[in-house]
């Protein structure tokens, strides 16, 4: 997964209860300088995972806002000059919060049937933990705890809370994020797919045979220029 290029800041603390001493202290932490090390540069990477998470999430919310109202498999020129327009002066403006996004988001499911029930509300949920995950790892501040090398993130939402970013906090989160990102994926298609801009197998017959033609050549090209077994 890509990563940004983003150091996060992670401070080290160590409770005098944990020590005999200076030197017991001072011993430890030049004993496990590398776990120290190791320690700060995943939170960073996972961080920075969450950020670009977050503002893929966003933009894809954006697609679907922006697929919603203008996507057509016949649009005129002047019609696609003005989804262009929409997306530049609206979508993708300062003034279009996150929030505001998956309002409008949520607006049109409500009034649709490309995602509902439960997996609406799963939807709505995971959204909201990715946006304050992103906000948390993006204004908070990292801390590993010497002594256990417990690291944890303190951050602002409601009042100061505190996430111990354990591996199963990191599988929470990344799960919650492809379960996200899978489910909006699943909603920009059913858009295109009822407005005509996309076709898949079953949907038209002379058109399946075009598609399996193309394909059958393809492979033939690939086959001839790396041989067989080539994907």
């Amino acid at each position: 997964m890509y990563k940004l290029n983003r150091e996060i800041p992670v401070s080290i603390t160590l409770n005098p209860d944990d020590f005999t001493g200076e030197d017991d202290a001072f011993i430890h932490m030049h004993r496990h300088d590398n776990k120290i090390k190791e320690l700060s540069k995943i939170a960073t990477d996972n961080a920075s995972m969450v950020l670009h998470a977050g503002t893929s999430i966003d933009r894809d919310v954006g697609d679907i806002i922006s697929g919603y109202f203008f996507a057509s498999n016949d649009c005129s020129e002047e019609e696609y000059k003005r989804a262009v327009l929409f997306d530049e002066l609206i979508i993708e403006s300062t003034a279009m919060s996150h929030n505001t996004k998956r309002n409008i988001l949520f607006n049109i499911l409500n009034k649709t049937s490309y995602c509902s029930g439960k997996e609406k509300a799963k939807l709505q949920a995971d959204l909201k933990r990715v946006q304050e995950w992103r906000n948390a790892v993006a204004h908070g501040s990292f801390t590993i705890m010497n002594k256990n090398f417990e690291v944890k993130l303190t951050y602002q939402s409601g009042g100061e809370k505190v996430l111990v970013l354990s591996d199963e906090f990191w599988v929470n989160v990344e799960e919650t994020i492809e379960k996200a990102e899978k489910t909006l994926s699943k909603i920009l298609s059913c858009i295109l797919k009822e407005r005509g801009c996309v076709q898949e197998i079953g949907d038209d017959p002379e058109s399946d045979k075009q598609l399996e033609s193309k394909s059958e050549l393809f492979e033939k090209r690939m086959n001839e220029e790396f041989g067989e077994g080539w994907n």
